[in-house]
């Protein structure tokens, strides 16, 4: 088994050590009773220091994995029932943010009947758009001895590339980035094609008659997604020859795991009362679009009538709103099917090169946008098909 300890790493050398040894454990390597070397050497084959080595036995022993004879050394407890079997030679490892995220679902479900039909297991594990634990997860799949990984990054993974990609060129089995990927990492990734997702939504905006809109998006512009959706907004105005207004584009949200709505809410309703000439908003995604819908109706305005909004996902959310949303709908169980796709052919050695792959986008027209001005006369003549 693989050992991987990283010393650039923001996670602790105790932890990465007490993760490698408890996963020897759980994957049955290290029988019960064996006795887990404790010495001078065992700790320079792990590249840290004895006393480092010590303080992650302890913390083991706090989870009864081990226990301790005085003057004999560590011993792996006879008392764990629940021993995962080691990996198959065909288990893959998928590092997902938040398995409850419908986006997220939507992708880890293609993943999942690609890798099944193929004959692989499959090893899931959840970050919690946390990014220390989600560096740990990586760790902890490795040492598990998976033959590839799939990671839908956290935005804190993309924020901090300079950290990622140092951790992430270490490793030395096939990996497929999927929906975003942290600049500076030249990895197989899978995603849509956001800048003409973003592009269209804005452009039919523009052809209904809206001059004033506005970007609401989150405060991780550094996540490929974010940055290329706002390219698409910008590319869209210009090439209409609407000037770009800094005010109205706002980038003071939170994103995923640091998602306080509340406070979106109200910094979207400060936003709005700052910019009362704003006729349609174009958010990054789905759930910031309902975080809209709510500021606008506290304000006491209406949708479409007072502001247009539009979408980026095509979630489920997008028909549960009230108007229903106009969105971008992308491609969410083909982009989880198609980087399993990328990884078994990897693995299997049916490529050696890097692959990255954007997959179409569409506009869904559904009833949150409101032809204005000019627009209202040729509406019928838009020629995008509607949503359901």
């Amino acid at each position: 088994m693989e050992v991987l300890i990283d010393k650039e790493s923001p996670i602790p050398l105790y932890i990465q050590v007490k993760e490698y040894i408890r996963d020897r454990i759980l994957s049955g390597e290290l029988k019960p009773l064996e006795r887990i070397p404790s010495d001078e050497d065992y700790a320079k084959s792990l590249g840290v220091s004895p006393t480092t080595l010590e303080y992650a036995l302890q913390e083991l022993s706090k989870e009864d994995l081990v226990f301790r004879i005085k003057r004999k050394g560590t011993f792996v407890s006879d008392k764990i029932t629940n021993i995962d079997s080691k990996s198959s030679p065909l288990c893959v490892g998928v590092v997902v943010p938040d398995i409850k995220d419908p986006m997220v679902a939507d992708v880890l479900m293609g993943i999942e009947t690609e890798i099944t039909e193929k004959g692989y297991n499959l090893i899931y594990v959840n970050s919690y758009w946390n990014y220390d634990k989600e560096l740990s997860l990586i760790r902890q799949l490795l040492n598990r001895g998976v033959k590839g990984l799939i990671i839908y990054p956290t935005d804190e993974m993309c924020a901090r590339s300079d950290i990622s990609s140092k951790y992430l060129k270490r490793i030395e089995i096939p990996v497929v980035m999927v929906d975003r990927c942290p600049y500076g990492i030249n990895s197989n990734f899978v995603t849509s094609k956001n800048r003409d997702g973003a592009y269209e939504a804005v452009d039919y905006l523009i052809k209904q008659g809206h001059r004033n809109i506005a970007h609401i998006t989150t405060k991780y512009s550094m996540t490929t997604t974010v940055k290329e959706r706002f390219e698409g907004y910008i590319s869209a105005l210009l090439d209409n020859g609407i000037e770009v207004k800094e005010g109205l584009i706002f980038r003071e949200l939170n994103g995923y795991g640091k998602k306080d709505h509340n406070k979106n809410i109200e910094l979207i309703r400060e936003f709005l009362r700052a910019n009362r000439d704003i006729t349609a908003i174009f958010t990054i995604n789905d759930p910031i679009a309902y975080e809209v819908y709510m500021a606008i109706k506290e304000e006491g305005l209406e949708i479409p009538e007072d502001i247009s909004v539009v979408g980026f996902d095509d979630s489920q959310i997008a028909l549960f709103l009230y108007p229903s949303l106009t969105t971008v709908y992308q491609e969410k169980s083909g982009m989880g099917k198609k980087a399993a796709e990328l990884l078994i052919e990897s693995i299997e050695g049916k490529i050696s090169h890097i692959e990255q792959i954007y997959l179409p986008t569409r506009l869904v027209i559904r009833d949150s946008v409101k032809a204005i001005g000019l627009a209202r006369k040729i509406k019928d003549e838009v020629g995008i098909t509607r949503g359901v």
